[in-house]
């Protein structure tokens, strides 16, 4: 099926719940929110997962139709500029529950307006021996056989300034110890387009969007000027980072701009991931070092909503 950008309802027929997203290829966010379910899901999962479990929903959904309990349909198609001013439109006039209750209470984080119309850029940073792997879930719940595209990668963070993000670039750079040095690539570019925030006492943002892979991630050491921007980011112990104002940005922003990036829909993680490590002479420690591994996840405390 073609790309469809645009705004988009998951309704709940048990108990007419609903969920209203955007994307800028609903299709495939689809099949991120249903990928795996055969397998069960975990209690750090997100709400609407939760309900498909617990509903009876285990097949990934790739069109509109109804699903088990569940139909799922596009509401209204976009341009990318107007994503987030017609999600809200529909947040605001169905209030669906599912989207509701994962929101924090106060007003100002259900929508942000952009304060210019200029994007910001943001940075997060996925350490390699913290977590144990990779970043990124693949969506099949076990080996990473799916194509790239359905890979996905979410942004938790504690910072509050999160909601500002939605529609923005983030850098993602992976650090991994090659030799005895760290070595620090640009992995991928994801724009976030949807928010979960989890009222624990962490107080948890999670954000989930469209990802870009680069054919092969860019190995940052050797630029000029990167040791000293990573010195004024803290050595990425900041984490979630908003780096538009930084000299070093016009660089980020090139590779954001310019990639190049993987257009191959058929490449799966693994063929990626393999490429990536013979380009830079990796050897797989073991088995566990070649999965993917995500940053933990908050947990929910509301299944009563589902």
């Amino acid at each position: 099926m073609n790309k469809i950008c645009g705004v988009y309802r998951i309704t709940n027929q048990a108990n007419g719940k609903k969920y209203i997203g955007q994307s800028r290829n609903i299709y495939n966010r689809w099949k991120q929110h249903t990928g795996g379910l055969q397998n069960g899901t975990e209690n750090n999962e997100s709400l609407i997962r939760q309900a498909f479990a617990k509903y009876g929903l285990n097949e990934q959904v790739s069109k509109p139709g109804i699903y088990e309990n569940f139909v799922f349909e596009v509401l209204e198609e976009c341009q990318d500029d107007q994503l987030l001013e017609r999600e809200y439109f529909y947040i605001r006039t169905e209030s669906p529950e599912y989207n509701l209750s994962r929101q924090p209470p106060n007003p100002d984080f259900i929508f942000r307006k952009r304060e210019s119309a200029e994007e910001k850029l943001w940075v997060q940073y996925h350490n390699f021996e913290k977590f144990g792997g990779y970043p990124g879930i693949y969506p099949d719940g076990g080996e990473p056989r799916a194509p790239l595209s359905e890979c996905q990668h979410y942004i938790s963070t504690k910072k509050r300034e999160a909601i500002k993000s939605l529609g923005d670039n983030v850098l993602l750079i992976m650090g991994k110890k090659l030799g005895k040095k760290k070595s620090f690539f640009a992995w991928s570019v994801m724009i976030p387009e949807e928010l979960e925030f989890f009222e624990d006492e962490e107080l948890s943002f999670n954000l989930i969007g469209t990802q870009k892979y680069f054919t092969v991630p860019i190995f940052l050491n050797p630029m000029d000027g990167f040791q000293e921007f990573m010195h004024r980011q803290g050595h990425f112990a900041f984490g979630f980072q908003n780096v538009k104002p930084d000299p070093w940005s016009e660089n980020l922003q090139r590779f954001i701009e310019n990639g190049p990036f993987e257009d191959d829909n058929k490449i799966s993680w693994r063929a990626w991931v393999d490429k990536f490590e013979t380009e830079n002479g990796i050897v797989p420690n073991n088995k566990r070092q070649r999965e993917s591994k995500a940053p933990l996840q908050p947990k929910p405390f509301y299944k009563e909503w589902l």
